[in-house]
């Protein structure tokens, strides 16, 4: 007589899995994106085209990379994050996904060392000093940035995350106010300490 078990999957099991399966899902749709658009590339040279394969690649390339992350990282996400963040995850920017990845691993392996350069450079002093508010150009000099993009980006992540506030002072200025009780920063803030 044989007996058969019966596994039953967490809730932290399932959306694990359910993560999983929806950033390959979107691999491999990016993946066909970009080969449709390969196809008319080489048919008509239209450098349109090229960028729409080029873009599709990339994105199919940190969706992947999400779907890799390890089971510690993973875990992380649905501690740290809403589920309306995590689901809007395979529709954010490239960086935004970058981002996921290396603070996930980071902090899910508590090494700083995991962290993109910029985020990396500024930390230590966010940690210090917490400020109530940091402007987007003080964050630029802090991540040792001649431009503003690395602080563009995690003000965009922050924000698309919900754990900080961004106010538009001006067309080229604003402001994000961190949210300290917030889990995903107090992770972040314990990898500088």
């Amino acid at each position: 007589m044989t007996t058969s078990k019966t596994t039953k999957i967490t809730k932290s099991e399932k959306q694990i899995n359910d993560f999983t399966a929806t950033t390959l899902k979107s691999s491999a749709m990016r993946l066909e994106k970009s080969k449709l658009a390969a196809a008319r590339f080489a048919n008509t040279k239209d450098t349109d085209d090229k960028a729409i394969m080029l873009l599709n690649q990339t994105h199919a390339t940190y969706d992947a990379r999400l779907a890799d992350m390890s089971l510690q990282a993973k875990q992380q996400l649905y501690k740290l994050f809403t589920a309306k963040a995590i689901n809007a995850t395979c529709n954010r920017s490239r960086a935004h996904k970058l981002r996921l990845e290396t603070t996930l691993e980071a902090i899910a392996n508590n090494d700083m060392s995991r962290l993109e350069k910029p985020l990396r450079l500024a930390l230590p002093e966010i940690a210090k000093t917490r400020k109530k508010v940091y402007i987007v150009k003080k964050l630029q000099h802090m991540m040792n940035h001649t431009t503003t993009t690395q602080a563009e980006y995690f003000k965009r992540f922050v924000r698309d995350n919900e754990v900080a506030k961004v106010t538009q002072l001006a067309q080229d200025a604003s402001e994000i106010e961190l949210d300290y009780d917030n889990l995903y920063v107090q992770a972040l803030l314990k990898l500088a300490s």
